[in-house]
């Protein structure tokens, strides 16, 4: 079986995965289920009756993003700003100075969540499954699949939250970390190019929480995540990490399951969708030791409209007003890196890139890479 297909077809066996201790119970959560109210999926509003109801969650938009701290994830929910390690969501480890954590090293994700009514499906025996849908990038949130009827126009007809909901499944949709809209409110935090360390961590982080809700009904074991672009992305690499255990208040042994993840569209190697044609074609992880900086040489050649694009409409928006997100500096350098000239590999605004950057992408951000996972699922 080819890398590819492994990754497109295979859930690797999972054995029993530590429980972690998962963010602690907070305002946040009791917000968001204070908030639920009936809708019609039929035509999204109650003025002619209820033909096909769903139940929406939705506290509005944390007065806080970015760098600057959500204290008590207030109207949110709070996941650690740093993990330690990888797999089985990891413990909390101490945040990054700056990056937008708390006091208690904690960020703020705005998040909503969209139930089945129990009129139209009561919870099935083990609870109803649970569906993850995720944003684009880099001015994306999660209003991306969110939509009041099930006929919802373009790329949501009958692909989103309503729809979902409609058809029996909690629907869980959230901003990742370090988008805002165009007043800086949103999720707290910085992008980390949908690293496994951090993005994939808060997914199964989140999951955790509203699996943790008795009022919500999720069969722990029938999780699914979906999304586009950035959200197809992390997608694939959820895939490759596919058990995790917690401990929530009211839920101490909480064992989750991945039993899906099909991404609209994405990425399996993010280096080779942005930078093709360098080292990253080889059939394998190269090492990113920084010692040997010419291990991830050649470098590749940059589609420099979509990566200007991208970044451009990420760190300002565009308009400004527009949602945008919050990078650290080392994508702004790789960025800067990237509108510039070939050779890269000693071009001086590229030094450090390739034991940094581009080792961060291919390690954690491509699946593709993922060679413990392949193995497992040959």
């Amino acid at each position: 079986m080819t890398r590819r297909a492994a990754l497109a077809t295979a859930l690797a066996c999972s054995v029993g995965a530590p429980l972690t201790a998962a963010a602690p119970a907070d305002a946040g959560m009791q917000t968001l289920r204070s908030s639920c109210a009936r809708q019609d999926a039929a035509d999204g509003s109650l003025a002619n009756g209820v033909r096909l109801p769903i139940v929406f969650c939705d506290d509005g938009v944390p007065h806080a993003g970015g760098t600057t701290p959500n204290t008590g994830a207030v109207d949110a929910l709070p996941v650690p700003e740093r993990y330690d390690g990888y797999a089985g969501l990891p413990r909390k480890a101490p945040p990054e100075p700056g990056s937008g954590a708390d006091s208690a090293g904690y960020l703020g994700l705005d998040a909503d969540v969209t139930l089945p009514a129990r009129s139209l499906w009561p919870p099935p025996r083990g609870g109803y499954p649970l569906i993850v849908l995720v944003h684009t990038c880099c001015s994306g949130d999660k209003r991306n699949f969110e939509a009041k009827t099930v006929d919802a126009s373009g790329e949501l007809w009958h692909y989103n939250s309503a729809w979902f909901a409609a058809r029996g499944y909690v629907v869980l949709t959230y901003t990742s970390r370090g988008f805002v809209n165009g007043s800086g409110d949103g999720s707290t935090g910085q992008m980390q190019l949908d690293s496994r360390r951090y993005e994939v961590n808060d997914f199964q982080d989140l999951a955790c929480q509203v699996a943790a809700q008795p009022a919500f009904h999720v069969n722990p074991s029938r999780v699914v995540v979906s999304g586009s672009s950035y959200g197809g992305g992390l997608s694939w690499l959820a895939l490759t990490d596919p058990a995790w255990g917690c401990a929530t208040a009211g839920h101490p042994k909480l064992r989750m399951r991945l039993a899906a993840a099909a991404p609209k569209y994405g990425w399996g190697d993010l280096a080779y969708s942005l930078i093709p044609n360098g080292t990253h074609t080889r059939d394998g992880l190269p090492p990113t030791d920084p010692a040997h900086p010419s291990d991830l040489s050649p470098f590749g050649f940059p589609r420099r409209s979509v990566v200007g694009a991208l970044y451009a409409t990420g760190v300002t928006g565009i308009p400004p007003e527009f949602d945008h997100t919050t990078f650290p500096s080392s994508i702004g350098g790789a960025a800067a890196c990237l509108q510039s000239t070939d050779p890269y590999e000693t071009n001086p605004l590229c030094a450090g890139l390739f034991s940094s950057v581009l080792g961060q992408v291919l390690r954690d951000s491509s699946p593709y890479y993922q060679n413990g996972f392949l193995a497992r699922a040959r």
